[in-house]
């Protein structure tokens, strides 16, 4: 990857396409996209996303901005996605790495979930905001339960295929560098079993449909009115809600007060929208999944520097994968 330094003096002139000449970046994140926070002259700020290469096609992209539009439309505070001087919510550049789409948002002010735990949230006040999180996510799933995209809409699926088939949407996992080849083994002859059962739930869109696809706290938003706001909508593809749940989840799956915490986030959920304890009852299995997927993904961007982690999480899903086998 691109040094940021080296990216900010390459996309810096580029800010002119949006009218915001003279504005300050500062780096905010590197993970799937690098991201700057714009800062104006005017106390205007904006996001400023450099968009990963070949990670979604122009089509893929534009999509992405039809879904945010359709939810701004139904009431929810999103991200708006600004259009350059000519009319473009995504420009194409050319960079000493490669071209590499630019895309301008709406800051969203409010402090993360993240942010909230490392400043001391725990137990039954967690559990509270983890309720109102799962009540805001309801109305998102029920929004895209009746929503109708266009014919041109084109998304990724977090599927069978999604997760095993030839080419999962965060890579083979299992020819991750960090597997051993026993691991390897034990996780494809596990996949089998995995498959029918997240099949059993069937692609109705009771069950199935446009999806955040990357809910963590670091992109769960509080202001200061306590309104919940959900950013980054990069992952946003077709998958079962159920796994829109456990990517949450799966980041408090060690906690040990995960029960309580996992029942907070129900509870607000069913204030909102159905869900039956047998559909419920296949959460472990969608943590188990996104476990798998996160070898995948983080395999592929050793630039992050997550060895031990990913190290770490391997040994986990593998003792959970032999209960499938």
């Amino acid at each position: 990857m691109i040094e940021s330094l080296d990216i900010l003096k390459e996309v810096t002139p580029h800010l002119k396409n949006w009218g915001l000449d003279g504005a300050q970046l500062s780096l905010q994140s590197i993970s799937e996209n690098i991201v700057f926070k714009v800062a104006c002259r005017s106390g205007n700020k904006y996001v400023l996303r450099v968009h990963r290469p070949r990670y979604h096609s122009y089509r893929a992209l534009n999509s992405e901005r039809e879904w945010l539009e359709s939810l701004s439309l139904a009431g929810f505070k999103v991200p708006k996605i600004l259009p350059t001087k000519q009319a473009k919510h995504y420009l194409l550049i050319n960079m000493s790495g490669g071209s590499r789409y630019l895309s301008v948002l709406d800051w969203i002010e409010g402090r993360s979930l993240l942010e909230m735990e490392l400043e001391g949230l725990t137990g039954s006040l967690l559990a509270d905001a983890l309720a109102k999180v799962g009540e805001l996510v309801s109305q998102f799933h029920l929004h895209s339960e009746e929503w109708e995209s266009s014919k041109d809409f084109s998304r990724h699926r977090f599927d069978e295929d999604g997760f095993f088939g030839k080419s999962p949407f965060w890579g083979r996992y299992w020819d991750s560098e960090y597997v051993t080849s026993d691991q390897r083994v034990l996780l494809l002859g596990s996949q089998a079993v995995i498959s029918s059962k997240i099949n059993s739930l069937g692609y109705s869109k009771d069950v199935f449909g446009l999806i955040h696809g990357d809910l963590h706290p670091g992109n769960i938003l509080f202001d200061l009115g306590k309104n919940i706001r959900l950013i980054d909508f990069d992952d946003a593809g077709f998958g079962w809600y159920l796994y829109d749940i456990a990517s949450l989840l799966f980041e408090y799956k060690d906690h040990p007060e995960f029960e309580t915490l996992s029942e907070g986030f129900l509870r607000g959920y069913r204030k909102r929208r159905f869900m039956s304890d047998n559909d419920w009852g296949m959460l472990p299995l969608f943590i188990h999944i996104r476990g798998r997927a996160t070898i995948g993904w983080a395999s592929e961007r050793p630039e992050l520097g997550h060895k031990s982690q990913i190290l770490n999480l391997v040994e986990s899903v593998c003792r959970e994968a032999r209960s499938f086998v």
